[in-house]
């Protein structure tokens, strides 16, 4: 559990990061929601 936190605090992370980015690089974001998604899905 500890380290789903710490993931998720780190993905809270790069996806703010991201969202600077996604003027330049949307499909960065898109990508990475996807394997968020697997993520969770567990793909």
């Amino acid at each position: 559990m500890k380290e789903e936190k710490a993931f998720l605090k780190q993905w809270m992370k790069d996806k703010r990061e991201q969202e600077l980015l996604h003027r330049s690089g949307g499909d960065r974001i898109k990508k990475t929601m996807c394997v968020f998604k697997d993520i969770i899905t567990g793909k």
